[in-house]
């Protein structure tokens, strides 16, 4: 962000971002128009999959969680949104909320 504050000109490449548009350093992944480009590991896109996945191979699966390390980052908070919603359309209890 510093970066991309300090210059409009220079290009930018980030090494890896899970929301560079949530993080402001892009206005849109499929037309980026500034001069900041990179590596977006979107990892968070694929939680509701693995969520559906982890569901068929654990038959009786009825409660699930994320552990993650406390304080409060962009990437850990969509993926708690995410986790939340894939887990209701799923079923499932959600015990994410806690840090």
């Amino acid at each position: 962000m510093a970066a991309k504050g300090a210059t409009s000109t220079i290009p930018i490449v980030m090494a890896n971002s899970a929301d560079p548009v949530g993080e402001g350093l892009l206005a849109s992944l499929a037309q980026p128009e500034d001069n900041v480009t990179g590596l977006s590991g979107l990892g968070v896109e694929l939680n509701t999959k693995r969520l559906e996945i982890l569901k068929d191979a654990v038959t009786k699966l009825a409660r699930v969680g994320l552990m993650r390390l406390p304080g409060s980052r962009i990437s850990q908070g969509l993926q708690l949104k995410e986790l939340r919603a894939a887990a209701l359309a799923l079923e499932l209890k959600f015990g994410g909320d806690r840090d």
